[in-house]
């Protein structure tokens, strides 16, 4: 299962929508999402996934992100149609 990890960066430039970085732990040269807050970075990690913000569930069909087949709309992101 992955882990996120997140910093606040709070760069010193007038806008705050890059206060927050997320990264999938082990993975820094990864994937990397930020936001205002904690939980938009973290949001936007797992939606650039495919997955719903906490990271449970498929973004296109709903089904458990750990389910290896049957989802049920097809073309699934995480590939669970597959």
């Amino acid at each position: 299962m992955l882990t996120v990890k997140t910093a606040n960066v709070f760069p010193p430039i007038p806008i705050r929508q890059f206060d927050w970085v997320a990264w999938f732990d082990g993975m820094e040269e990864g994937p990397q999402e930020h936001g205002t807050t904690e939980a938009e970075a973290v949001s936007r990690l797992w939606a650039g996934q495919g997955r719903t913000s906490d990271g449970k569930s498929c973004l296109h069909c709903g089904c458990p992100a750990d389910v290896v087949a049957g989802c049920a709309v097809g073309g699934c992101p995480l590939g669970n149609d597959l």
